[in-house]
Formats: C-alpha cells, sequence, structure tokens
C-alpha cells in the first residue's frame, strides 16, 4: 500500500518538448591515446597493450647496444686522428726548439771569431765535459757534462734550458752534473762530433764555407739533432741495420732517435724524422726516408743531412 502511494507521488519524467536537439557525445569530450594516436571516449577501457605502451619510456637494451657500438666506431676513428694531432704539436714544439738552437749557434760563434762550440778530444779535454772534483773541471755546475758540454756553452744566449727537451723524446734522457751540485736536464739532442771535436777541425764557420771535398756548405751540414745517443752523434754508429736503408747505414743516433740496440729501433716522430739545427743557423724538419750516409760512403752515396762536412750532399 505505501509502495503505491509513494509511485503515486513519484513526479512524472518530463516529456522532451518537440524540436529539442539531441546531445551527442562530441570530440571535445574524448581523450587521446597516448600510444594508438586514437581517440576514445572517457568510458572507453584500455587494454593492456595500450597501458604497457603509455607507461615505457626508457630505451630497450638493443637500443643500448646500438648506441655504445656507434660510439665505439666513432672513438676508434677520431683517437688516432687526435693521435697524430698531437704528435704534429710536439713536433712543432721540437722545431721551434731547434731553431732557437741555430740563433744560439750564430750568437756563440760571432763572440768566438766564427767558431762553434768545440773543444780538443784528447789531453785535458774541456772543463765543462770533465766530472766535477776531478783534474781541469770546471767550478760546479760548470762540469761534469760530458759530451754534452755544447749546452751550457750556448744557454747563456736562450736562457733557457728547456730548449734542449724535444716533447715526444725520452724524459729519462739526462745531461749535467749529479755532485756536488745537482743541475741535471732532459737531454734530447746530439752535436755533431766533426764539428765538437777540435780536433776534426771543422769548429770555423770559414772552414766550411769554404766546403769539403763534397761540396757541401754550411746550409747542409748538420751541427744540432735529435740523437738516441745523449749529447753526440756522428755517421759510424751502426749498431742497428735498418731493413729499409742501404747498408752501411751510420746515422742509427738519428734514425732511432729515441733508443736503439742491435735488433730494435725506436722512432721519436713518424717514420724517423728528426729536426735539426744546420751550421747557417736555420733549422728544419728532415723525414726519415731522406736519411741517409755512412762514414765510408760520403763520396759515392753522399749523406742527408750531411754529418761528415766531407760528404756529398744527398738532400738535394
Amino acid at each position: 500500500m505505501a509502495l503505491r502511494c509513494a509511485l503515486a507521488l513519484a513526479p512524472a519524467p518530463l516529456a522532451m518538448k518537440k524540436g529539442t536537439p539531441k546531445i551527442e557525445p562530441s570530440a571535445n569530450d574524448s581523450v587521446k591515446s597516448l600510444s594508438l594516436g586514437k581517440k576514445v571516449f572517457p568510458h572507453h577501457i584500455l587494454t593492456h597493450k595500450e597501458v604497457v605502451a603509455m607507461r615505457r619510456h626508457g630505451f630497450t637494451l638493443i637500443e643500448l647496444l646500438v648506441v655504445i657500438a656507434i660510439i665505439a666506431i666513432l672513438a676508434a676513428i677520431l683517437f688516432p686522428v687526435f693521435a697524430q694531432a698531437r704528435e704534429r704539436s710536439r713536433m712543432s714544439s721540437c722545431l721551434s726548439n731547434m731553431k732557437q738552437i741555430g740563433l744560439a749557434l750564430m750568437q756563440y760563434s760571432q763572440d768566438y771569431d766564427e767558431t762553434m762550440p768545440s773543444y780538443p778530444f784528447s789531453g785535458a779535454w774541456h772543463p765543462y765535459h770533465n766530472a766535477c772534483g776531478a783534474a781541469n773541471s770546471g767550478p760546479p755546475p760548470y762540469c761534469g757534462w760530458s759530451y754534452s758540454a755544447w749546452a751550457p756553452m750556448i744557454e747563456p744566449y736562450v736562457k733557457n734550458w728547456g730548449v734542449f727537451a724535444c716533447p715526444s723524446g725520452l724524459r729519462t734522457q739526462l745531461a749535467g752534473p749529479t755532485t756536488p751540485v745537482q743541475l741535471r736536464i732532459q737531454m734530447n739532442y746530439g752535436y755533431n762530433e766533426y764539428i765538437q771535436n777540435w780536433n776534426q777541425g771543422w769548429a770555423p764557420i770559414a772552414r766550411m764555407t769554404t766546403g769539403g771535398t763534397g761540396g757541401a756548405g754550411p746550409a747542409e751540414v748538420a751541427v744540432v739533432a735529435e740523437s738516441g745517443f745523449t749529447g753526440i752523434f756522428n755517421d759510424w754508429t751502426r749498431t742497428y741495420v735498418p731493413p729499409n736503408k742501404p747498408a752501411p747505414f751510420g746515422l742509427v743516433r738519428l734514425y732511432c732517435a729515441n733508443g736503439y740496440s742491435a735488433t730494435a729501433c725506436t722512432f721519436r716522430h713518424p717514420d724517423g724524422g728528426v729536426n735539426i739545427a744546420f751550421a747557417d743557423g736555420h733549422a728544419k724538419f728532415v723525414p726519415g726516408g731522406k736519411l741517409i750516409g755512412d762514414n765510408t760512403t760520403i763520396a759515392t752515396v753522399g749523406e742527408c743531412p750531411v754529418v761528415n762536412p766531407n760528404a756529398i750532399p744527398a738532400c738535394r
């Protein structure tokens, strides 16, 4: 009875007037799926595939491996380029040092009657050469330089011990006295023994200007060069026999500037090239492929660079 009364009292539903437009869901009421790019209505239930696609934000293992592989390939290509650029920079620095040494040699020779640094390799030798405390040795630190005695001779003209080191050279190549005053410097260069040894007779620039028997002049005679033997080089060291050089080959100290033995040769620069200061004061880099010479073939094969002033110039 009560139910009937409630139904009787409930208001009747409003009748839709004629002409009233029917309300339909519009595009503005829809949402866009993040994964499928299609429009769905708010009451649409997402599938499991759609939910997973919406939640994924990181990289897959395959994608990471591809990126790592690309980076590895780029590194393999670029690292050698960077190494070559670094070596070119070191070669330029070494050549700059040689130019300073060449100018110092010219200044020294002007102050000492047009004569290059030299002393007799006999008798009392030179005070700079002799060991500190020995007979006829100079006061420290001008003693104990051995065959690098030419360095303290020209140091007043460069005022920098660092010019005797090449950035590509061995840091274990040292020269200078150890006692009683410690003055060890990195020495990666050598001096032409034909000029350093006064007994050879080639220290006066006038002697080189007239030319040796092979016609070499000051612009072709090497005075200071990168050397595997600390402080001095010559054209009769044949410790190592390069397979790509005609025998005999006496410029091993230059060609193997970072060390040599009977079975091994370590280049300082690519292909064994070296920086050299010549008797006229100029300096330049001579590629290893051009290095040639021996004191037994100076009149036939010649030398490049000229070490023995009597050799035929072979760099021309």
